[in-house]
């Protein structure tokens, strides 16, 4: 889950860059939850903030495999903490000779979760 709001500039750039960074990893699913525009939304981020007993004072916030991660700094540092956190849960893709690609299926195998993103 990505925990994001409507009118933040970093959640903007998180949108624009988590396809590109979901491509390694089809078997996700990627689920926004705009804080602004649902109470629901802002509600279940409230109840993973205290339930993790921290802080989530800017957002996006990553809520991937029960961890937390806030704030997007940019691709690269926030892609090698997202990585960090899938690694544990997903498989290398094989590789292929003469440069097929392969089916989705094969691509990562990864044991059911949802990646979540929230604003604030």
């Amino acid at each position: 889950e990505v925990f994001v709001r409507t009118g933040c500039s970093h959640c903007a750039a998180v949108k624009e860059w988590l396809p590109e960074f979901m491509k390694a990893y089809p078997g996700l699913e990627l689920v926004y939850r705009d804080i602004a525009v649902d109470s629901e939304n802002a509600a279940r981020l409230s109840q993973i903030v205290k339930q993790h007993q921290t802080m989530a004072a800017s957002v996006p916030v990553f809520y991937v495999v029960d961890k937390l991660l806030v704030g997007f700094e940019n691709r690269n540092s926030t892609g090698e903490r997202l990585q960090s956190l899938l690694k544990h849960w997903t498989h290398a893709i094989p590789k292929v000779e003469g440069g097929k690609q392969l089916p989705t299926a094969f691509r990562r195998s990864v044991r059911p979760f949802r990646l979540c993103v929230a604003d604030f």
